[in-house]
């Protein structure tokens, strides 16, 4: 379903509950920055005010957010910290402007859980290849844990695909879930900044395209379905949230 050569080299990892998996994060990079960030950008009005700022906001978001898959920046306990910015990002660049009504997330399943879903649920799936949300209550609560907080989200389905994969020992997730839930279309920001980016000695990028900042702080599954087989013992699943 995916091809490993093609793979997005931007990914932030979702939020994970075991502490065994806690106990690997890193120490955030950066947390004094973020106060004097969200005063300078509350200062801001307009498009214009912002773009004679856009490089100082652009490299120490790029330093908190964009690197977080190399392990620097803000770790996982800390993301939250990051919300103000983005929202402050959104009331600047009008986040809804270019938004879809669904936005999605891949993620592979943490290696401590491996293929978790395939065991828990290939024996349950019904014709249609969808899931009883109510076999494995432990399971579901995962997933929604998996699902919250501040994350990097896509509006389409084929780059949170590609995002999902892992390896193949892992099942691969691809959350969807309505846009309501985003914060910051980024896509947004690029419209307007990405000329002056491209002609800067610095070129340092604060995010990926297409990608949807959301916040999901009671992230609920409304259904799992099995779309196709990844390896021996593994699939990719969809999974809804509302």
């Amino acid at each position: 379903m995916v091809s490993t050569n093609k793979m997005i080299r931007y990914n932030k990892y979702a939020m994970p509950v075991d502490p065994r998996v806690l106990k690997k994060d890193y120490e955030s990079q950066g947390l004094d920055t973020i106060p004097e960030l969200i005063s300078l950008l509350k200062s801001i009005r307009s498009v214009e005010e912002y773009e004679a700022v856009d490089h100082i906001v652009r490299t120490q978001i790029s330093d908190l957010w964009f690197l977080t898959n190399k392990g620097q920046g803000i770790n996982l306990r800390d993301r939250e910290k990051l919300l103000p910015v983005f929202q402050e990002l959104s009331r600047i660049f009008k986040k809804k402007e270019l938004l879809t009504s669904r936005v999605y997330r891949g993620v592979a399943l943490p290696k401590i859980y491996k293929n978790l879903l395939t065991k828990s649920f290939i024996g349950d799936i019904n014709a249609e290849r969808e899931v009883n949300l109510h076999s494995h209550p432990k399971v579901i609560q995962k997933l929604e844990y998996l699902a919250y907080g501040l994350r990097s989200w896509t509006k389409y389905f084929d780059i949170a695909n590609e995002w999902s994969y892992g390896t193949e020992e892992q099942d691969s997730i691809i959350f969807e879930a309505p846009s309501k839930f985003a914060v910051l279309d980024c896509n947004s920001y690029f419209n307007t900044m990405w000329e002056k980016i491209a002609s800067s000695k610095i070129e340092r990028l604060p995010f990926d395209f297409d990608e949807v900042i959301c916040h999901l702080d009671n992230p609920k599954v409304s259904y799992i379905k099995m779309l196709e087989e990844k390896g021996i013992n593994t699939n990719y699943w969809l999974v809804g949230i509302r």
